[in-house]
């Protein structure tokens, strides 16, 4: 089969070989008077080396690298006799005997392009060029107070090459916490401990970073315990603290004032709650429950309507012993009222506390019944002759319809 025909004056021709091994090439010419004449030549096709690597550890401290390179030899005896890599620094390719042993100190992070090259004992050469990034970890945290989360947040340096990997070691016991972009961390105790946040990206470089994070010692508040007390009555609340820095401020909420100690007046059993601060910014807390012995809301005065009755419960909530004594000779903090008069009630709570106290409680009742006249007794008759008639209804209605 003719694969290419030339004319005199281009005698140069040029195939690409897609196999290896033993090829011949048949050239015939042929002159103008159509006499011809053959020549068969035999001639090898050598394979092309392919030049590969891929780096194993890859940080600021050094790179090394696995060589991947291969070359087929199963038509032709042939070997890579020569390696030789450019780190882009200048110098040009450098011979390497054994690029798996060899290693790249880059000493700051940022892009590294590498080129490989191979030559093979024919001749025959390929290179490959990656950029191996190596990324600059670091990250933000703030010191704390003992019985406080740390939050760390990364602000790592990644020049174009995405993290694939963020791992934590807190105490820096080489043991990984925490993985992601944030974390957060309670410390065990008071003192100096060092973090460590490691990063990968997609190249398989890391990078590595340890700050030191404080955790200050918390005031310890210690408040009274909880109390109770009589309706309308007042306690003083008081809380201890013990802190190694000096105490800047005590807050108590719900408006009960500032300070270690402070007068409360609560109309219902309420918690408060104790902040010292100190000079660092930490704080400590404790609670109080005031629990505010009372009768339930009974009203003063009431009116209701003749044949109706009305009852009062005076039991006092929370379930806190106590006896009762009503006008009436009634012992218990149920009556219910069917006749108007002045209804007077004495409770005395007992038990509530460890302390024995009482809470004497006097109330009084002025019940009233109001008749339900009609608004107009009797039958009337008129003359609409000149005037009109006036009803007048007594003023004890709050609805009239008509």
């Amino acid at each position: 089969t003719i694969d290419t025909v030339t004319t005199q004056g281009n005698n140069t021709i040029s195939r690409i070989y897609n196999t290896n091994g033993e090829q011949s090439l048949a050239l015939t010419v042929v002159s103008a008077d159509s006499c011809t004449d053959t020549q068969v030549r035999t001639f090898d096709i050598v394979p092309n080396p392919i030049a590969d690597f891929a780096p194993i550890n890859c940080s600021i401290d050094g790179i090394t690298f696995t060589d991947l390179s291969s070359i087929d030899t199963s038509e032709v005896r042939t070997s890579i006799f020569l390696r030789e890599i450019d780190l882009n620094d200048g110098q040009g390719f450098r011979p390497v005997a054994d690029l798996n042993t060899f290693t790249f100190n880059p000493n700051t992070s940022g892009q590294y392009p590498i080129t490989y090259r191979v030559t093979s004992d024919l001749g025959c050469i390929d290179d490959t060029t990656k950029i191996l990034t190596i990324p600059e970890a670091d990250f933000m945290v703030e010191n704390v107070c003992f019985g406080e989360e740390a939050q760390f947040l990364e602000q790592s340096a990644i020049f174009g090459s995405p993290i694939i990997l963020y791992e934590w070691d807190f105490d820096s016991d080489g043991t990984i916490d925490a993985q992601g972009t944030s974390a957060s961390f309670a410390y065990p105790a008071v003192g100096t401990f060092d973090a460590t946040l490691t990063i990968t990206n997609i190249s398989g470089c890391t990078a590595t970073i340890t700050k030191q994070v404080n955790v200050r010692d918390a005031p310890v508040v210690e408040a009274i315990p909880d109390v109770f007390i009589c309706g309308g009555d007042s306690v003083e609340l008081s809380a201890s603290i013990s802190s190694l820095n000096t105490i800047v401020g005590v807050e108590w909420d719900n408006n009960a004032g500032s300070g270690e100690t402070v007068i409360v007046s609560p109309t219902e059993t309420t918690l408060y709650t104790g902040i010292a601060t100190d000079e660092t910014g930490c704080t400590g807390e404790d609670f109080v429950l005031v629990n505010v012995v009372d009768l339930p809301y009974i009203p003063a005065d009431t009116l209701i309507c003749e044949g109706n009755s009305f009852t009062i419960d005076a039991t006092i909530p929370g379930g806190i012993p106590a006896v009762y004594a009503w006008s009436t000779g009634s012992l218990d903090p149920v009556i219910e009222i069917t006749e108007p008069g002045t209804y007077t009630l004495e409770a005395i709570a007992t038990n509530f506390d460890v302390a024995g106290r009482e809470c004497v409680f006097t109330h009084t009742v002025v019940v009233d019944f109001n008749t339900s006249p009609l608004p107009i007794e009797n039958q009337i008759t008129a003359c609409f002759i000149e005037e009109p008639l006036n009803i007048n209804l007594t003023s004890n209605f709050v609805n009239v319809v008509w």
